[in-house]
């Protein structure tokens, strides 16, 4: 026993130490690990193709913040544990939600979202008159790119924001993770209710008027960019064609816009989060992707889960705050005490107390 002990005592130790000497050397550690990791994201993206599913993008994110908490591993490892792991497991079940449609065979709604977009823009609806107007393949014109670009943000934004903000303010991380698994659980289950098709896939069907063509797709074989197989996911088994309302594209651009409103005055942040939404709807649109009112509809989630959790926060904390002011009060006095449980003849002075304005 005493030489497992000492084995233990000198294990503990050396990890000591070398936690000791990492920490001293932060800046110069640090500098490697990042040179290591861009270039190992570097190979990936050049062998397997851009870090598009969410498996990967975990596994990135979660060595980068291993790098960037050199000299604490003690927090990165609780975050991992406690902080990462659930995430990761509830967007993980999130995606098999999403896919669970096609397994049930019910049936797609074609019909409401484009009698939705008729209704409020007239014929033809949004995504066939822009697409008549501004795509014309094989050639792709500068806006297409940038199309492509936003689009391909839907993918890792959330997820780089929440370790951001894991890093350097947990509490608002702990509210970015709520706002994403609330509305993502609002719309996995909408999937599965109500699947809807996208404007391409009701074009496919012979529902739509005019010509909507999935322009994504033919921007990664014009821009020859590979996507890499997901680890763990197996890709298509979780791909829903059918998970067109509520739009968690534009869902997600509006939380962070709310979210960054509320959280910070920098003007820059409140413009450029300002900007994504309505570019993410138009992207969206104009791809093929989703119709208007999709957009819209994801808007309405995004609006009423921030409301919803920021209730729920509120409502917590006064909870609380009243459970902590009461505790005091219904503890035990001892028996014989004076005022307040203190002993006979020594009661307290009084205490001047100051409103705090609300």
């Amino acid at each position: 026993m005493s030489q497992r002990f000492d084995g233990g005592q000198s294990s503990s130790a050396a990890r000591s130490r070398v936690g000791a000497w990492m920490a001293e050397h932060r800046t110069p550690v640090r500098i490697v690990l990042s040179v290591i990791w861009i270039a190992a994201l570097y190979r990936f993206i050049d062998t397997k193709g851009i870090v598009q599913a969410r498996d990967w993008v975990f596994v990135f994110l979660i060595t980068g913040l291993l790098i960037v908490s050199v000299g604490d591993f003690d927090r990165w490892k609780r975050g991992v544990l406690f902080d990462w792991a659930p995430f990761a497991a509830i967007l993980f079940a999130y995606d098999w939600l999403r896919g669970l449609t096609d397994t049930l065979n019910w049936k797609v709604h074609y019909l409401f979202a484009i009698k939705a977009d008729k209704a409020l823009f007239g014929s033809p609806i949004p995504s066939v008159d822009l697409q008549h107007k501004y795509y014309h393949p094989p050639s792709a014109a500068w806006y297409d790119y940038a199309a492509f670009g936003i689009y391909l943000t839907h993918f890792f934004m959330t997820l780089l924001i929440a370790a951001i903000l894991w890093k350097v303010a947990y509490p608002r991380f702990k509210r970015w993770r709520n706002l994403v698994l609330t509305v993502s659980a609002a719309g996995g289950l909408t999937y599965v209710l109500f699947p809807a098709a996208p404007p391409w896939l009701a074009f496919q069907k012979g529902y739509l008027d005019g010509s909507v063509v999935k322009v994504i797709s033919q921007l990664y074989q014009h821009t020859h960019v590979n996507v890499a197989r997901a680890a763990f996911e197996h890709n298509q088994d979780f791909v829903n064609p059918t998970a067109a309302i509520p739009s968690l594209h534009a869902a997600f651009p509006m939380l962070l816009m709310l979210f960054t409103w509320t959280a910070t005055k920098n003007r820059l942040l409140r413009v450029l989060t300002a900007l994504y939404v309505p570019l993410m709807g138009l992207t969206l649109v104009y791809t093929g992707e989703h119709y208007a009112i999709d957009i819209f509809i994801g808007w309405a989630y995004a609006i009423a889960t921030f409301a919803a959790v920021v209730w729920a926060e509120r409502w917590w904390t006064r909870r609380k705050a009243r459970r902590g002011a009461a505790e005091p009060a219904t503890a035990p006095v001892p028996a014989g005490a004076g005022a307040n449980g203190q002993p006979p003849g020594r009661e307290p002075a009084p205490v001047t107390t100051y409103g705090t304005g609300e």
